[in-house]
């Protein structure tokens, strides 16, 4: 490329909108004045593409260049076509795709991040501080309180129909909540996880507040006597993935959720209760409160709390996890973990014309609580709950947190009508075999059936304690399954045992059964009975049985007890 000397760099100047740019020579410039354009010449001979003016971009053309951009991105944004796997032809045949046409403005506007209502990311902008995140919240959410009924995804200017209705996102990090967040209806919230998205409680010391409470369609709170009819009653609450804590060395006395007249509510994969590393097992805190108004007859399908689903969770270190007053109609407790705690479930309703409450607790882990892990009723007030309990664990359960040999209340305590207690482990049962059993593991109302067969061996030529069973108030029967075998004989058959109650503190058992035997008569020197010596010192009933001389038995049986 050739070397050209410049020795001098002319540069014309002019009006372009009046006279025009005229023909430069090759490197000559010009600059209009009206129109802020720079251009310069250039000629094929010297080997440009063509012998016109090319303009020279400034920062003008910068400028103009951003709210191209911009207005280009709006444009896209609001009108340009996205489709699902465009790369796809559309079409019902093979190798073709359903998916319908929308934009890039719809596309986004699925997912609604909580930094779309304030930039608060990263969470630790000012390094020890936690932000605040209520207002931010709420603004997202449209409802501060029935007054307060703004613009968000849930409300939108003042109207009761949701809009969308879309998830929040809350993103991971440790965000503070300092007072009462509005649940209205088709409100959901989502964290990116357990541990991930954490959300400390600072408003904690308001001991009548929660950190969450459901309310009707106008925003209207349970006391602010909030509808329940008409559409407008709380509905489809949804929260997932996240921590819900008191904050840290606090002993609290306020709610984390307050579930009020509430129906459709599904909680999954959540920790709730503190994050204190000595967890405290005093005070009157409550992870998750069930209120509900009205009396209800005995139809529980009119019950104004409904179809509650409480799934995947932790509840650790609050006085009580779940606390019902009032009727509930389908509540599923389902997967959950409870430990270090007062008490686990509580539904406990004061008042007689009130109904009970209908669910399912199933394959929950109960493990160092306090007092009982499960209590349905009051003693003053026995009415009908239609409760199940199924595969449940319970560990270290109503003895202090100090070993099941140390017990100082039932595992479950039942004063309502209708419970049932199936195939649940008790470690009471199965680790104290042989300790004092000062209280039973579902008392009162409850009836228990485990399909979990226990062995016991029977050395010959002597009689040894098959179960203890506690005693309870109530006259109960137990109805044991069983096998006996050794190598003259075996013998299967159903045991009925009838219990008296603890006032009066006996019991009998018959025996019903079929047998096969090696050597005449063998069989008949296997006996069962009952020793009640210990009723009234030790509060429970023995069920023996006796050897009187064949070779080692096996006594191999599953318990039914109906309280």
């Amino acid at each position: 490329m050739p070397i050209i000397e410049i020795a001098l760099i002319q540069v014309r100047r002019g009006q372009e909108y009046q006279t025009g740019v005229p023909q430069l020579q090759p490197g000559e410039m010009a600059w209009a004045e009206d129109t802020e354009n720079l251009y310069i010449g250039k000629r094929i001979v010297e080997g440009a593409s063509n012998n016109l003016n090319s303009r020279i971009l400034t920062d003008k053309d910068l400028n103009s260049i951003f709210q191209i951009a911009q207005a280009s991105v709006a444009q896209a944004n609001s009108s340009t076509a996205y489709r699902y796997r465009g790369d796809i032809p559309y079409g019902n045949q093979p190798n073709q795709l359903m998916s319908t046409t929308s934009t890039y403005a719809n596309k986004l506007n699925n997912w609604v991040s909580l930094t779309d209502f304030n930039p608060v990311w990263p969470p630790y902008a000012n390094p020890g501080t936690i932000p605040d995140i209520t207002t931010i919240l709420q603004n997202a959410i449209g409802l501060v309180d029935s007054d307060n009924i703004g613009s968000g995804v849930v409300f939108q200017n003042g109207s009761t129909v949701p809009v969308g209705p879309n998830p929040i996102k809350i993103p991971a990090g440790i965000w503070k909540i300092s007072s009462t967040i509005n649940l209205p209806p088709y409100t959901t919230l989502i964290g990116d996880g357990i541990g991930m998205t954490v959300l400390i409680y600072s408003g904690a010391n308001d001991m009548t507040l929660p950190m969450f409470q459901t309310v009707d369609a106008n925003g209207k709170s349970f006391s602010q006597n909030m509808e329940v009819a008409n559409g407008q009653n709380a509905n489809f609450i949804n929260l997932q993935n996240m921590s819900l804590n008191f904050p840290k060395n606090f002993t609290a006395t306020s709610t984390l959720i307050s579930l009020d007249n509430v129906k459709n509510v599904y909680f999954e994969n959540l920790y709730i209760g503190s994050t204190s590393s000595n967890i405290q097992t005093t005070g009157t805190s409550v992870g998750i409160r069930i209120r509900t108004s009205g009396v209800a007859p005995d139809d529980l399908t009119l019950a104004n709390s409904e179809n509650i689903n409480i799934t995947h969770c932790i509840f650790n270190g609050v006085s009580t996890a779940i606390d019902n007053k009032g009727t509930v109609n389908k509540i599923n407790i389902k997967d959950n973990k409870f430990s270090w705690l007062i008490n686990g479930i509580k539904s406990m309703n004061t008042v007689t014309t009130v109904a009970g409450i209908n669910g399912v607790i199933d394959n929950n882990k109960f493990e160092n609580i306090t007092r009982e892990a499960i209590i349905i009723g009051t003693s003053t007030n026995a009415i009908k709950s239609y409760i199940i309990s199924t595969n449940n664990s319970f560990r270290n359960v109503g003895c202090g947190n100090n070993g099941e040999s140390n017990q100082i209340t039932n595992v479950i305590k039942i004063n309502d009508f209708g419970y049932q207690s199936v195939d649940d482990f008790f470690d009471r049962q199965v680790s104290t075999p042989n300790n004092v059993y000062m209280y039973p593991w579902a008392s009162n109302n409850a009836s228990v059936i485990n399909s979990t067969p226990y062995q016991v061996s029977i050395s010959s030529s002597s009689t040894v304690n098959v179960i203890k069973i506690p005693l309870t108030s109530n006259v109960q029967l137990a109805t044991f399954d069983y096998t006996l075998s050794n190598v003259d004989m075996f013998r299967s058959g159903q045991l009925v045992m009838n219990i008296a109650p603890v006032a009066d503190a006996f019991a009998n058992v018959g025996d019903n059964y079929a047998f096969g035997e090696r050597v005449e008569f063998t069989n008949d020197l296997i006996a069962f009975s009952t020793n009640y010596t210990s009723a009234t010192t030790t509060n429970y009933i023995s069920l023996t049985c006796s050897n009187f001389g064949v070779s080692v038995t096996t006594l191999e049986y599953k318990l039914s007890l109906l309280n």
